[in-house]
């Protein structure tokens, strides 16, 4: 991951492993392998946020309260929202000096 003009509000959960080992038990092959977050430019994180692994952000997005991210947003400037995260919008835009 790497940061750029992205507003990450608090209480935000960035998870890339389950932290613990799931096994089949026929083969004894691992089943919940870690695996990359990217996050594109300028996203807006809002608060209490879960991101887990093998999530891709795309640029411009606005990921809102609560919601739990998981899979691919492929759409740029677009709003993420629920429990599992929906894309709920498109054709966003946001700028930090208009923000409170």
């Amino acid at each position: 991951m790497f940061w750029r003009n992205e507003i990450l509000a608090w209480g935000i959960e960035i998870r890339s492993t389950d932290s613990h080992a799931i096994f089949d038990i026929k083969t004894g092959e691992r089943i919940n392998n870690a695996a990359n977050i990217d996050i594109g430019d300028k996203v807006w994180v809002a608060a209490k946020v879960t991101i887990l692994k093998g999530t891709y952000i795309a640029s411009g997005g606005v990921v809102g309260i609560n919601t739990l991210v998981s899979g691919s947003f492929q759409e740029e400037n677009s709003l993420t929202l629920g429990n599992p995260g929906r894309l709920a919008r498109t054709g966003i835009r946001w700028e930090r000096p208009l923000l409170g």
